[in-house]
């Protein structure tokens, strides 16, 4: 078979704007077809051709919770909060039907991330101690964040830190107060929340 001839049947392969040539094993030309808008052209070995488009690896990921409700907390006892709703959950981080004090790292994101606590409590005694953190696996703790307040206030402690995690760990939040029986305030605006955002491997 002549060269010219071996290149026009290469070239009935491709049929639509913007396919390209990729290559099923050696010296066997195949058809990729164009992608969706956007997309940029990814290796994938599970594949046919090795290769596939996907979105850019620019995306945003990341979760932020709220619980609609108050939770009460009892003195000199650390109290893991849950969480019932969610302002957004791009990968599957947390869920609110089953370990909903739980954000889990997805598969395939084990990385870098920003954990952001904000835990708002109801009005306490003078010099009251105030207390939240947060801790991945149950067992290792993260951050820590102390607040002494005045009587008649509404104390609200926040604090973020960057921690590496695997995918698989999860992290809880959880706070400690040492003057009674003290409601922990929610709301889905900035009240007591839980946000968790990667930031890459």
């Amino acid at each position: 078979m002549s060269r010219s001839r071996d290149v026009a049947n290469i070239d009935t392969i491709l049929t639509t704007k913007g396919d390209i040539y990729a290559a099923t094993a050696a010296s066997t030309p195949a058809r990729l077809g164009v992608g969706a808008n956007n997309t940029v052209l990814t290796a994938d070995s599970s594949t046919a051709t090795g290769l596939k488009w996907a979105a850019g690896g620019a995306n945003f990921s990341g979760c932020q919770v709220y619980n609609t409700t108050n939770i009460s907390t009892s003195i000199n006892t650390v109290a893991t909060l849950t969480f019932n709703s969610e302002n957004y959950d791009t990968d599957g981080y947390h869920s609110t039907s089953s370990n909903t004090s739980r954000m889990t790292i997805p598969t395939g994101k084990s990385g870098y991330y920003r954990v952001t606590v904000t835990a708002s409590w109801a009005t306490g005694s003078a010099g009251s101690r105030r207390l939240v953190f947060f801790e991945a696996n149950g067992n290792t703790a993260l951050g820590a964040f102390e607040s002494t307040v005045s009587s008649g206030t509404y104390p609200k402690i926040s604090g973020t830190r960057t921690v590496y995690l695997n995918a698989g760990d999860y992290v809880e939040m959880r706070v400690f107060q040492d003057i009674g029986t003290v409601n922990i305030i929610n709301s889905q605006y900035a009240e007591t929340s839980f946000e968790i955002v990667y930031l890459g491997a």
